[in-house]
């Protein structure tokens, strides 16, 4: 197996991870910690509207970052068989 496609599934792997460390990095955030604590009224709709879409957005850029990684990884192996 080729060194570019170990290290892109290695990158892969470690998305998942890596999502969830992000995720308990945010929950510190003080933003953070009004809006799941029931205290979001108290900043604002657009602040709350603002955490949520962040928190989904960096899920997904996470996760789907991981999905190209692995996607690639595979497309590499497939090119070396040939």
């Amino acid at each position: 197996m080729n060194v570019l496609s170990k290290t892109l599934k290695i990158f892969a792997y470690l998305s998942i991870p890596m999502t969830i460390l992000v995720l308990i990095g945010k929950f510190y955030q003080p933003e953070y910690q009004m809006v799941f604590s029931g205290q979001g009224g108290m900043l604002g709709k657009n602040v709350v509207v603002g955490v949520v879409i962040n928190l989904i957005f960096n899920i997904f850029l996470l996760l789907g970052a991981g999905l190209v990684f692995y996607g690639l990884a595979r497309l590499l192996e497939r090119e070396e068989i040939k």
